[in-house]
């Protein structure tokens, strides 16, 4: 369901929920990048709605203006071809007092996502003077420069995962939008659709609650991919470039594209397929893999997730744990649910050229 209000003020209200990382104070008021300033200042660039108090800031920046309904709460259907359009009317007495309208908000119940809005009606002269806050100048975006991201720059250790390297998307628990084969592509995402991204998992509850010691929600819902590693895993015993020891020495997960369904927290947790006995070197199967037949040992614990960015995890600062074990296989699992763009596993090959 949705519901659409106008005002008179600069607002930019996002078009694709946050819907995993509410809680109960959180779950009315979710922005996405560009609300508080937009506001506040009549303009500006993206900002942040991460956190609950960029939440509340947004909705106490919003009770400034005189928000007016035009559309009441109303029923959506799903987005098939045959049901995805909605054509509502706004009738002539509602037009006829939010006449000057310059900013539109649109509120989803529960959460969820549109692809287009797209509003008719008839152009009001604006008489623009040096005070105008709606100058075509206060609405500009600054500039920013070019910044690097990590997974550009030149690392001691290959990325074991990625598919030039002989990395596999194996499996995982959802692949209702993407599939993960896309996880380990040697590029940047190009778009939500290029990476991967689940359903909204059946069990959620209403509402989620966060613990209070590990600010993580307090729910063990997930959904998991499981890549097999290239070069031969990530081997504490080949003598291959820097850091002699060190199986997996990186991962980053990135959540580029995922601006409102980013998960709330990833875990990655590692195996190894090639076990020794009295007779040599034995290695299990792929489907032994999936099957969760060998023993996973976590490599990254829960960690919060942020959206549109590369998180970035090291052995060197003490964020990832076994890393005196060979690796040939991870398990990436997103807390409840939500999307990412790619995963990336650095480490010392076992097949080290």
């Amino acid at each position: 369901r949705i519901s659409i209000e106008v005002a008179n003020c600069n607002i930019y209200s996002s078009n694709d929920d946050v819907n995993n990382n509410k809680t109960e104070e959180e779950w009315r008021y979710t922005w996405m990048p560009g609300a508080i300033q937009r506001i506040l200042n009549q303009g500006g660039i993206q900002g942040t709605g991460q956190t609950l108090s960029h939440i509340q800031d947004a909705k106490d920046a919003c009770e400034q203006f005189d928000w007016k309904e035009i559309v009441p709460m109303t029923n959506l259907n799903p987005g098939y071809q045959e049901t995805r359009m909605h054509y509502l009317n706004v009738d002539e007495d509602v037009r006829e007092k939010v006449k000057g309208f310059t900013h539109v908000r649109v509120n989803y119940y529960p959460d969820g996502g549109v692809a287009r809005l797209r509003l008719w009606g008839h152009q009001l002269e604006i008489q623009k003077n040096d005070d105008s806050k709606m100058s075509s100048s206060s609405l500009q975006t600054e500039s920013s420069s070019v910044v690097l991201v990590p997974s550009s720059k030149p690392y001691h250790h290959p990325e074991l995962s990625t598919y030039t390297n002989g990395g596999q998307g194996l499996a995982c628990s959802n692949k209702h939008y993407g599939i993960p084969e896309n996880l380990i592509q040697p590029t940047y995402g190009k778009d939500m659709g290029d990476g991967w991204e689940t359903a909204r998992h059946p069990d959620r509850p209403p509402i989620l609650i966060r613990d209070p010691v590990t600010n993580l929600i307090d729910n063990p819902l997930m959904d998991w991919a499981i890549l097999k590693l290239g070069m031969g895993g990530a081997s504490v015993s080949s003598s291959g470039g820097g850091g002699v020891g060190v199986g997996v020495s990186r991962i980053i997960i990135d959540t580029k594209h995922f601006k409102g369904n980013f998960p709330e927290s990833v875990m990655v947790e590692g195996c190894n397929a090639n076990t020794t006995s009295n007779t040599g070197i034995v290695v299990a199967s792929d489907e032994d893999v999936i099957t969760d037949k060998l023993d996973w040992f976590p490599l990254l614990n829960r960690s919060q997730m942020g959206p549109d960015q590369e998180h970035v995890f090291e052995h060197k600062l003490g964020q990832l744990m076994n890393c005196d074990q060979n690796v040939t296989h991870v398990r990436v699992s997103i807390y409840p649910d939500g999307g990412i763009s790619r995963v990336r596993v650095y480490g010392q090959p076992a097949n080290a050229e």
